[in-house]
């Protein structure tokens, strides 16, 4: 691994390319050893490899813009996500979906200040079948690829009211999709609630989900006064990123 990032940063500095002998130097390693990394990485689209040189490829950059732009959307919920946790009491997530893996990771979290919350660490992955958040990915997604991650997925209990059911879970994500919210309680979590709405880009499409969590008790109790704080925020959130409900209407 530390060959391969020292790759990456030797090709780096050097805009005009790096030949094998001097990467061989660079990176005191054997021109052999150096071709296993090389080969694969060219063949991927992550290097380019012309007139004897190395060079950085458009995966790479891909990669990299990803990066940035994650950073930047993150940077640009975080006011919306703070006010929102004032204006609840709760902790407050961003999460988005990894569509390889078929779950949510929570990208950035805000945690409640009161004594007794729902506490959980950046970088989490919840399933979507039973999670608020998850549910709601799956609601906003394709048809096609909804079925198939749900012909594909066990559901397994993850606590004793986890829907195991598919049908169940179809008319749920369905309904969803109407109401424009998930409310999930005790099901991924014993003893949590959490309520998500959707963040869409400019054309509309879903690019993340905007969480609410809390003890199941204090869950329940404010649900309405949750899912009203949450998907006012959500609609904030989608305008700063150039949603406008009316204009994808038409």
């Amino acid at each position: 691994m530390n060959r391969l990032l020292g790759l990456f940063e030797a090709v780096a500095h050097e805009p005009d390319g790096i030949s094998l002998a001097r990467l061989a130097v660079v990176l005191a390693s054997p021109k052999s050893s150096l071709l296993t990394l090389l080969r694969p990485l060219v063949a991927q689209g992550y290097l380019t490899h012309k007139a004897g040189k190395y060079s950085l490829g458009s995966e790479t950059y891909r990669f990299a813009t990803t990066i940035l732009m994650t950073r930047k959307f993150s940077s640009l919920m975080r006011p919306i996500m703070e006010d929102l946790m004032k204006a609840s009491g709760e902790t407050v997530i961003l999460a988005t979906l990894d569509r390889s893996a078929g779950v949510i990771i929570y990208q950035d979290v805000i945690e409640s200040v009161q004594s007794i919350r729902y506490v959980v660490p950046a970088g989490e992955a919840r399933a979507l079948y039973a999670s608020a958040g998850g549910r709601l990915m799956l609601a906003y997604q394709d048809e096609a690829w909804r079925e198939a991650y749900l012909t594909r997925t066990e559901l397994v209990p993850l606590t004793d009211r986890t829907l195991t059911d598919v049908d169940e879970l179809r008319k749920l994500v369905l309904d969803i999709r109407k109401t424009g919210y998930s409310f999930s309680a005790g099901h991924a979590v014993s003893g949590a609630a959490g309520v998500a709405a959707p963040i869409f880009d400019a054309d509309g499409t879903i690019i993340a989900a905007l969480l609410l969590g809390a003890p199941e008790a204090r869950g329940q109790d404010n649900k309405d006064e949750l899912i009203r704080l949450t998907t006012l925020a959500a609609a904030r959130a989608s305008r700063s990123m150039g949603y406008s409900e009316e204009l994808t209407a038409k």
